[in-house]
C-alpha cells in the first residue's frame, strides 16, 4: 500500500485548521483580502487560501512569510520552545565533523 502524501492525523489536521483559522482572522482584522495577501506573499491567491485551509501540503515558507506579512512572527518561537541555554549546556549536541584534505601522492607513491 502507498502512503499518501499530506495525509495527517486527526489531531494534525485540527492543528493545522486552528492555524489556518487564525491567519485568516489576522487578515480579516487587517481588512485585507485573499488576493492582496498573496499579492504580498508572491503566491497565487489559491496557494494562499489553502494555508488559510490547513491543507497540509502548504509550503512552511509561505507560513513564515504570511505570519510576517501579519506582524505574528515573533510567535513563531513558542511553536517548539527550546531554551538557548539549554542547548548550549547539553554536551550531547553533535559538533560538525570537518573532512580531512587528502593529499595527492608522490611519484614514489605511485605503482605504475
Amino acid at each position: 500500500m502507498s502512503r499518501q502524501p499530506g495525509k495527517l492525523d486527526p489531531s494534525s489536521s485540527k492543528a493545522l485548521q486552528e492555524l489556518g483559522d487564525r491567519l485568516r482572522i489576522l487578515r480579516i482584522l487587517r481588512n485585507d483580502t485573499i488576493g492582496q495577501m498573496a499579492e504580498r506573499l508572491q503566491c497565487s491567491p489559491a496557494t494562499y487560501a489553502a494555508l488559510e485551509k490547513g491543507v497540509p501540503t502548504s509550503q512552511i515558507g509561505l507560513l513564515v512569510k504570511a505570519m510576517t506579512v501579519l506582524g505574528v512572527v515573533d510567535s513563531l518561537a513558542m511553536l517548539a520552545p527550546v531554551s538557548v541555554e539549554l542547548m548550549v549546556a547539553n554536551p550531547a549536541v553533535r559538533k560538525r565533523v570537518r573532512s580531512v584534505k587528502r593529499s595527492l601522492p608522490t611519484d614514489s607513491e605511485l605503482d605504475f
